[in-house]
Order: C-alpha cells, then sequence, then structure tokens
C-alpha cells in the first residue's frame, strides 16, 4: 500500500493549509485506474464518510493513476484539499514509465535471442564420403530498450529565469544566491505542469505567474507573486501547480508565504 502524503520531492512539505481550505484525509474506495481521478471516503475514519472524487496530479495531467507512483489500492489514504468544489490530492504522482521524476526508470526488454543454426546433413558412404553442408549461424537477438535513470531535475539558480513548461517537474532553489531571486511561471501553461520552489539561501525567493494568479491562503491576484517572507527562511518551500482556469495552485507548502502587496 501507498505511504500517507507525498512520497517525494520532499517528505515534510505539507505542513499548513493552502488554497484557503484545511487539509483533510481521505481513503481510497478502489484501485487506481487509467483516470487521474480515484473514488474516496472522506474522514479520519475509512469505514465511515463522505464519498468523493480526488483529482489527482499525475505527470502532464494526462498518465493514469495505474501508470503512476505511488500506486493508489483500495483503503490508502492521502492527504486532500478542496478548491473551487474540487477536491484535489496532495500526493506528488511520478510516471512509473521512466519519464523524468519518476522513482526508477523501468528496465529494458530483453533482446530476443537468434535461432540456432540448422545442423550439416551428413556426408555419402563411399570411398570417401562427402562432407555435409554446415549449418547457418543463428541471427543475434535485439538489444532490450534501456529504462529512465529516475533522477529529478534540480536547478540552482543565481539570477532571476524563465521557466519552460518543458521543465515540469523539476524543482528550483537559490542556491547560490547574493540577493532576491524572483522566478517566473511559463504563461499559459498545460494543466497538471508542476514546479517545487526551495530557499536554500537565506534571502527572498519569488514565484511570479506573469499574467495569472498563484492560489493559496495568502491571496490570489492576477499577476502577483509570491515570496517567502521571515528572517530565516531557509529550508522554505513550496509546490505550484497549472489548474483548468490558466491559474496555478499551491498544492503543498512549509514556511511563510506571501503575496506581492
Amino acid at each position: 500500500m501507498a505511504e500517507l502524503g507525498p512520497t517525494t520531492i520532499f517528505g515534510n512539505l505539507i505542513t499548513n493549509g493552502s488554497m484557503g481550505g484545511a487539509i483533510r484525509v481521505a481513503y481510497c474506495i478502489e484501485d487506481a485506474g487509467s483516470q487521474t481521478t480515484i473514488e474516496c471516503m472522506l474522514d479520519e475514519d475509512p469505514s465511515d464518510g463522505d464519498v468523493i472524487t480526488v483529482q489527482c496530479l499525475t505527470p502532464g495531467g494526462t498518465v493514469g493513476l495505474d501508470q503512476c507512483l505511488p500506486l493508489l489500492e483500495d483503503g490508502d489514504p492521502m492527504f486532500v484539499v478542496r478548491h473551487n468544489n474540487i477536491w484535489y490530492s496532495s500526493t506528488i504522482f511520478e510516471d512509473s514509465q521512466g519519464f523524468p521524476g519518476s522513482t526508477s526508470g523501468i528496465s529494458g526488454t530483453s533482446g530476443t535471442s537468434g535461432s540456432s543454426g540448422t545442423s550439416g546433413s551428413s556426408g555419402a558412404s563411399g570411398s570417401s564420403g562427402t562432407s555435409g553442408t554446415s549449418g547457418s549461424s543463428g541471427s543475434s537477438g535485439t538489444p532490450g530498450v534501456s529504462g529512465g535513470d529516475g533522477v529529478l531535475t534540480i536547478e540552482a539558480h543565481t539570477i532571476d529565469d524563465t521557466l519552460l513548461e518543458a521543465e515540469s517537474g523539476s524543482v528550483h532553489t537559490n542556491l547560490g544566491a547574493t540577493g532576491t531571486i524572483t522566478l517566473t511561471l511559463p504563461d499559459p501553461a498545460t494543466a497538471g505542469t508542476i514546479f517545487t520552489f526551495t530557499v536554500n539561501e537565506n534571502f527572498e525567493l519569488r514565484v511570479d505567474p506573469d499574467t495569472a494568479a498563484i492560489i493559496d491562503n495568502s491571496g490570489d491576484e492576477v499577476g502577483k507573486y509570491k515570496y517567502s517572507d521571515s528572517s530565516s527562511m531557509y529550508g522554505y518551500c513550496i509546490t505550484v501547480v497549472a489548474d483548468n482556469d490558466g491559474n496555478w495552485v499551491a498544492v503543498a507548502k512549509s514556511g511563510i508565504w506571501r503575496e506581492e502587496t
């Protein structure tokens, strides 16, 4: 069974509520299928609660849950939060087929062995027998395809930068920075595009949605960036996911993050 909460990037990402709602616990009442949603029971007690449909954040927003890690099964718990009457899972799912960000790449399929050569026929008897024809050597098998390396991309930024949608699933830090850094999200972005930001130097890190909004419990105003706010902010982190409305939703964070005034 899958572990409770996110199993990748940072085990302690979710330490307070986001998207304006409290984090709840839900229990799967079915195994993962080919969809990106799963039916769950909303309650501390998995035997008694409201049945809800939970939207899960899979790579690209299209990969089915049965192709992702952790693989959900009936009875598994997860953290969920409600936004615009939709329940979202706070678990960060990874493609089990060896895509960037997966826990481990799928091993390549072994090549097909070549068929053995046909033995030559024996020579005819007589004063001197005729030698038989030698058999043909078997053809070599096709080599298997290797799996992905299963390594997350982590990029350190010392100056401002604009991220690309193709970088979805990566982690971005301010390691090595000597002052405030602004990282701008791709605009527009496909629903399900996901980024994590973490503070590795004790300087303000800003996450700018460009013309969109980042929705969390500090605000949801269009064009306003989120920033790490504290005199000691080392280790703060936030994960944002593109929604279906052209905005970004903070699905997990730790430390104090505020919205630009």
